[in-house]
């Protein structure tokens, strides 16, 4: 049950959530998938590759990698297999990374609504919140097939704020990738990023960039709602 469902009371507010290397660190077992997925066709895969694509849907990544005119049927194929691989490997266990599940906590009991956002297939979301036992905490779940351009376009950030009944000027969107920030920015939407996947300077777009979720409080994101 949510917060609004339990109180009755709309949200004025909300944090949008990326999911990968934000709540959970996944990166090792995506580049394991990709790199087994691309292998069997006998294209290499690099984690310059992997960094590069970070935060993007599966079939930008690949037609990063083969090049824009690939064949539709193949790059079907091969996000299938890549996403299976994916799934097969998370459903061993994954682990919410340091300070995430606090905060979620500590949001929903700030009365802030909250949305995973996500580039993911929705069968992957859907793996991750129910391992990591939080998709009660979550307003609403956006996932790669809501939208039909994924980040850095700003659309699943929109019908995450959408979904949620609150505009997207009071939004505050958590980040690690490149793509994402530049989709929060582009959607009109405070941005805090966290340094997971990328430094400091990559993700300087960002409203406040930290370290770890650790560093983050309910105050924080009131308080970047307040700026200008």
């Amino acid at each position: 049950m949510t917060q609004h469902e339990i109180t009755g009371n709309a949200p004025d507010r909300a944090v949008l959530w990326d999911l990968d290397g934000v709540i959970v660190d996944t990166a090792p077992l995506h580049l394991w998938s990709w790199q087994k997925a691309f292998g069997e066709i006998g294209v290499p895969f690099s984690e310059s590759d992997f960094k590069r694509g970070f935060g993007q849907r599966t079939s930008e990544i690949i037609r990063q990698v083969l090049g824009p005119n690939v064949d539709q049927r193949q790059l079907d194929a091969l996000t299938e297999r890549k996403e299976a691989y994916f799934r097969s490997v998370a459903a061993a266990g994954v682990d919410a990374l340091p300070g995430a599940r606090d905060l979620v906590m500590a949001l929903r009991a700030a009365g802030w609504a909250q949305s995973i956002a996500s580039s993911a297939p929705l069968e992957n979301v859907d793996l991750l919140l129910n391992a990591l036992s939080i998709r009660n905490y979550m307003e609403a779940v956006v996932a790669a097939r809501d939208v039909s351009v994924g980040k850095p376009a700003p659309d699943v950030f929109l019908v995450a704020a959408a979904r949620v009944g609150v505009e997207p000027a009071r939004c505050v969107v958590i980040e690690d990738a490149i793509a994402g920030v530049e989709a929060a920015k582009a959607a009109g939407m405070k941005c805090v990023a966290v340094t997971n996947t990328h430094s400091a300077d990559h993700l300087a777009r960002a409203d406040l960039v930290v370290d770890s979720l650790e560093q983050l409080a309910a105050e924080d994101f009131a308080r970047l709602l307040s700026q200008r």
